[in-house]
């Protein structure tokens, strides 16, 4: 068998002529988690001197934590100019200094921007796997928009390792895609980027909201589970239900094993019936193994098909499942900010909302721990510049650790009502007091 070096010798370059295809004015793209170049990025940001007017796209970029300038949104004197729809550990830092543009838009929408408000890239770097037998590069453990915007670069560059995972469905794209390739040298790894600060949780709390936000998952749902520690507590409380189906952005940590028992089988959804339909895959080895021994029940896809409103609104009994950082007494939910600060980005929880609630029998639910350290996450009104996530018209089940509130139909005096019942007790007084104030009650 000819190696895949041989094969394509001619495209094999190194880091450094890479990052100098980069001119200025261009317009580059880095592609998304699993497939954020974070190799090449730190060569890319090494020209930031000698490079004028370039504007740098990398919407789940895994780490700036070393990169102690980038330019501002200024076209007369910037080099490079860094904007991302998602902020993740370690680009958090980055953005609070006001060096790293945030741009709204959610997993789903995203890539639309090249096919109407900005020209499409000159150029995009990915992390991507060598070439295989039959000619093919795969996006790694998920796929996201990383397809769909690698075919609308005019240069393509790959940085490629030899012990990356393959996966299986639709992440995969020919190899004569691809440009150029670059070689990770043996024994370079990402850093692992710094984890925010957070405060302590209540474990036990957030159990037992769980457990309850379990009992509104039926026999026969179809289910998303977002991100977030209360999201997944969920899980573990599913382990009694039957025939449920999984269509979602991630795979939550013991979704694997609620497969491997039978409690997920797909044998009741509506299209992709009897398939794990995702759009990442566990990063946990264990529950890889389990994909890996149960493959062609698992399929990979892209966020125009996982998000898409239209196909998540086709299951019946879809039923998402997510987490918030705030809640106002009209059903607002906040999810990827705390008042003026961005901590996130929203993801596709914004689809997966509106698509179950559009689903027949469908559903959405928030769970979340009532406080957060010393602060109410339930309030009376939002504080300035919190970034409302899900509108209050969305709003239809939030569970807290003290129950359950019901929200669709209700009046916003009997939301109010429902949402104060589930906040901490010692917060009741207070809330109750404020919306009287505000006239809600």
């Amino acid at each position: 068998m000819t190696n895949w070096k041989e094969r394509y010798q001619g495209k094999i370059i190194s880091p450094e002529d890479a990052a100098a295809l980069i001119q200025d004015n261009s317009i580059v793209h880095f592609g998304a988690l699993p497939s954020d170049p974070w190799f090449l990025s730190r060569f890319v940001h090494g020209r930031s001197d000698s490079l004028q007017n370039v504007v740098v796209y990398g919407d789940l970029m895994r780490d700036m934590e070393d990169w102690d300038h980038v330019s501002l949104d200024n076209e007369q004197d910037r080099h490079i100019e860094y904007r991302t729809g998602y902020l993740t550990p370690g680009t958090r830092h980055v953005w609070k200094r006001e060096h790293l543009h945030y741009t709204p838009g959610t997993v789903y929408t995203d890539h639309f921007r090249y096919s109407r408000d900005i020209p499409t890239p000159d150029i995009g770097f990915f992390h991507m796997t060598t070439p295989d037998a039959a000619g093919t590069c795969g996006f790694g453990i998920g796929l996201w928009d990383n397809k769909i915007n690698l075919q609308k670069c005019g240069i393509v560059v790959a940085e490629v390792q030899e012990e990356m995972l393959r996966t299986p469905g639709d992440n995969f794209i020919d190899a004569d895609a691809i440009d150029y390739f670059v070689i990770i040298p043996d024994g370079e790894v990402p850093r692992a980027p710094a984890r925010r600060e957070k405060p302590p949780l209540d474990f036990n709390a957030v159990d037992v909201a769980g457990a309850l936000a379990a009992s509104l998952v039926n026999d026969g749902d179809t289910l998303e589970i977002g991100v977030g520690v209360a999201s997944n507590a969920v899980t573990p409380h599913l382990f009694s239900k039957k025939d449920l189906g999984y269509h979602s952005e991630l795979t939550s940590p013991g979704i694997a094993q609620l497969y491997e028992a039978g409690v997920i089988n797909g044998s009741n959804k509506s299209r992709d019936v009897g398939k794990v339909c995702v759009t990442l895959l566990p990063a946990q080895p264990e529950d890889l193994q389990i994909v890996a021994e149960h493959i062609n029940d698992w399929e990979v896809y892209g966020v125009d098909y996982i998000h898409n409103p239209s196909v998540i609104s086709s299951q019946k009994q879809m039923t998402a499942i997510n987490t918030a950082t705030m809640i106002d007494l009209t059903g607002q939910i906040v999810f990827d900010s705390v008042g003026r600060e961005q901590i996130t980005g929203p993801g596709g929880q914004f689809e997966f909302v509106a698509g179950s609630l559009y689903a027949p029998g469908g559903k959405s639910v928030h769970v979340m721990q009532s406080m957060d350290g010393e602060n109410s996450k339930f309030v009376a009104d939002l504080p300035p510049g919190a970034r409302v996530g899900v509108p209050r018209y969305l709003a239809d089940y939030v569970v807290s650790e003290y129950g359950i509130a019901s929200l669709q139909g209700k009046s916003e005096r009997q939301r109010a009502r429902e949402l104060i019942s589930i906040a901490h007790p010692d917060q009741r007084p207070d809330l109750t007091k404020k919306a009287r104030h505000l006239g809600i009650l």
